[in-house]
């Protein structure tokens, strides 16, 4: 019997956590700052079910633009390992 092993490299194996995302508000090309824990291994932010462009500032900390494509309203915001994701507690209201 031959018995295989996968194990997964890096940080991605950590459970990210969000705890807050400020501003709660915004409109297309604006900044919101993530704030949260293990951070340093997240390779997709979500808001809603959009993937936008984001920079990790620390294990804690990711910046995150607002996409145009976002249609207007409320949308979780979501970071994702290679192996876990996690939600806002929260939504982030897209005004424009």
């Amino acid at each position: 019997m031959v018995v295989f092993r996968t194990a997964l490299k890096g940080t991605g194996t950590v459970l990210p956590n969000i705890d807050s995302i400020i501003p709660v508000t915004g409109v297309s090309g604006d900044s919101i700052t993530i704030n949260g824990t293990n951070f340093s291994a997240v390779v997709i932010v979500r808001i809603g079910f959009t993937d936008v462009t984001f920079q990790i500032a620390n294990d804690s900390t990711i910046s995150a633009v607002v996409a145009s494509s976002i249609p207007s309203g409320a949308h979780f915001v979501t970071v994702s390992t290679v192996a876990y994701t996690a939600q806002s507690p929260g939504f982030f209201v897209k005004l424009d």
